[in-house]
């Protein structure tokens, strides 16, 4: 075949289009690589995302219990310190002074404050303290109450000082 000059300016734009496919080819591969980079980063920053809005939730859920705590731990302060003051109440003989422990009681009940004062119960050392017997009372039971014991919810927060039966020999 002869080489005439159109077939020599159609090799030569042959020859140039693939050059220039084999440097799109290049930069296809590069853009390709690129947009796998950024989808790596892209799935790393939205796992990293995911880890720090659960360490958030989990540092809030820490936080509200922690607060929640601190304000039991307040209360409970403050109804050991009013414990005395009930005590006293409780020995007081004038109208006021009852009237006064028993709004003083139900104000502290709200407060989840539970006495512990029931007589001819069995003796539990978890809740009673035993500080002597009464001869003649049924065995192993509550006779008497000293002083008033108080739980708030499930915690002793004072054992009740009292007089256990004991049947005479």
């Amino acid at each position: 075949m002869p080489s005439t000059p159109y077939h020599r300016i159609l090799k030569y734009e042959i020859a140039r289009l693939r050059e220039v496919n084999r440097d799109l080819n290049m930069e296809l591969d590069n853009l390709n690589k690129q947009l796998q980079e950024l989808n790596d980063r892209l799935k790393f920053l939205t796992e990293q995302n995911l880890r720090f809005a659960a360490d958030v939730e989990n540092f809030q859920r820490a936080t509200e219990q922690k607060i929640m705590e601190m304000q039991e731990l307040a209360s409970l302060r403050i109804i050991r310190e009013l414990l005395p003051i009930l005590d006293s109440l409780d020995n007081a003989t004038d109208q006021s002074a009852r009237a006064l422990r028993s709004q003083m009681l139900g104000v502290l009940e709200k407060e989840g404050l539970k006495v512990i004062d029931n007589v001819n119960v069995p003796f539990d050392p978890n809740i009673h303290e035993s500080v002597g017997f009464v001869e003649g009372a049924e065995s192993g039971k509550v006779a008497k109450i000293i002083r008033n014991g108080y739980k708030i919810k499930d915690k002793l927060l004072r054992p009740a000082l009292v007089l256990v039966g004991k049947e005479v020999n």
